[in-house]
């Protein structure tokens, strides 16, 4: 009887031992950034191109740094002129609000911002260490005070969920849920870095709407290239980019400024079946566009990109959602920018 239960036990020891050597493998990505290196057609990820201009309304944009869409309208985030702009699906202009200012109800400064189901603009401002929430037409709801500094977050259901990763002495670090009623944090998910610092980004998370209709958020670690999925406040899986030649700082990159040959992650964004990661160099000064497609599980390198669908030329990328890619396209200065819209492949 005791040899069969020592049998069993083994069994049941191999069967764990083979399923987590099978999920590290499937969550494991190789890329060599120096190999098979080729240029991107657009042919081959999207379908077609879409524009969309602008209104020029009494001032112009000074400077798009954030998009999002909701219900065929979409916010844009312009730190130039301290304003946030509602736009509908044609271009026309629907509301835009600056509160800027030291007050309740303002902003520092315009940054990250996230887009609620009831219709509500929930901005980020450093600054003031706070979280504002306006309604659909600027007029100022609430605020949350906030103890660090996060680099992005989202929201979920009554709380927000933060990316922190700041070296300050004192500051959390990892992923964090927050719930601004009780101002408690609650730790998701600790960050491992594999280099001593990591430049900014534009945005650290991805979101998209998951086979269950619930919406499944993305979050980069830029120092060490990993992927955390989650949905409401869990986390449901991890993907890790292992990156050929990386670039992990020296110990004295402080003092000297010197660094390791390699690439550092200089942007990320997903869509529902590809993810954009590009790297650049410091010391060979190249780029390289890597593209993940989830349904292959096949990655590829890319150095130039050519616009084969249209034959115009390529926007400043800005903000990848759902299945589409929102790109800029400064064409008069006298005008509101031009909106490129790239849908991808299904």
């Amino acid at each position: 009887m005791k040899k069969k239960y020592f049998l069993l036990y083994l069994a049941i020891v191999f069967l764990f031992s083979f399923c987590n050597k099978t999920n590290n493998k499937d969550n494991n990505v190789e890329v060599d950034l120096e190999k098979d290196i080729k240029t991107l057609f657009l042919s081959e990820i999207a379908d077609s191109i879409s524009y969309i201009q602008l209104e020029t309304g009494e001032e112009l944009i000074g400077n798009i740094t954030d998009i999002q869409f909701k219900n065929d309208q979409f916010v844009i985030c312009d730190p130039m002129t301290n304003a946030y702009s509602i736009y509908d699906k044609n271009g026309l202009l629907i509301t835009k609000f600056n509160h800027s200012g030291q007050g309740p109800g303002e902003y520092s400064s315009p940054g990250k911002f996230a887009l609620g189901e009831d219709n509500t603009i929930h901005i980020l401002d450093l600054g003031s260490k706070k979280i504002l929430v306006y309604d659909w037409t600027g007029t100022f709801i609430r605020e949350s005070k906030i103890e660090d500094y996060p680099r992005d977050f989202y929201i979920s259901g009554n709380n927000y969920v933060l990316y922190m990763i700041d070296e300050n002495i004192g500051s959390r670090e990892g992923l964090f849920s927050f719930n601004p009623q009780s101002g408690q944090y609650k730790l998701m998910s600790t960050i491992e870095r594999k280099t001593k610092s990591a430049g900014l980004i534009s945005h650290y998370i991805a979101s998209e709407k998951s086979k269950t209709g619930k919406i499944r958020h993305s979050i980069i670690n830029n120092y060490n290239n990993e992927i955390i999925y989650t949905e409401d406040d869990s986390i449901i899986s991890r993907l890790q980019f292992n990156i050929t030649p990386f670039a992990i700082d020296e110990k004295n990159v402080l003092t000297t400024g010197n660094r390791s040959p390699g690439y550092s992650l200089v942007s990320y964004d997903e869509t529902s079946n590809f993810i954009f990661l590009t790297y650049g160099s410091m010391i060979s000064k190249t780029t390289r566009l890597c593209i993940y497609n989830k349904n292959s599980k096949k990655v590829e390198n890319y150095n130039d990109v050519k616009n084969d669908l249209d034959q115009k030329e390529i926007g400043i990328p800005t903000r990848y959602s759902e299945n589409k890619a929102i790109f800029i396209l400064n064409k008069n200065e006298n005008e509101n920018p031009l909106l490129q819209i790239f849908h991808f492949k299904k």
